[in-house]
């Protein structure tokens, strides 16, 4: 998306991976924020500040890439998924 690959700007929240891109130079924060939490789990960050369900929901629809494996998941309530590709470290399911 933009870069070579491998370069996107991921972001784990709530053991889910999401590829960043669609919201640089449109993101309330700014991109250095974005920037700055990419390639980690940014749950609690992410949190911190107030995100609307429509937010939210744009998220799940248009950024979403995986989920972390269950051997890699933090303790958010999520469910389980299969084995998948590694993104940033961090295996993925892509779905």
């Amino acid at each position: 998306a933009g870069g070579p690959a491998g370069t996107e700007p991921y972001m784990i929240l709530h053991n889910k991976v999401y590829d960043l891109t669609p919201l640089l130079g449109s993101h309330p924060g700014g991109d250095e924020l974005l920037l700055t939490n990419a390639g980690k789990d940014a749950t609690t960050e992410f949190e911190l500040f107030e995100h609307s369900e429509k937010a939210r929901v744009r998220r799940d629809q248009d950024m979403l890439v995986g989920e972390l494996v269950p051997a890699e998941r933090a303790d958010y309530g999520a469910e389980a998924g299969a084995d998948g590709a590694e993104v940033g470290g961090a295996k993925v399911d892509s779905g």
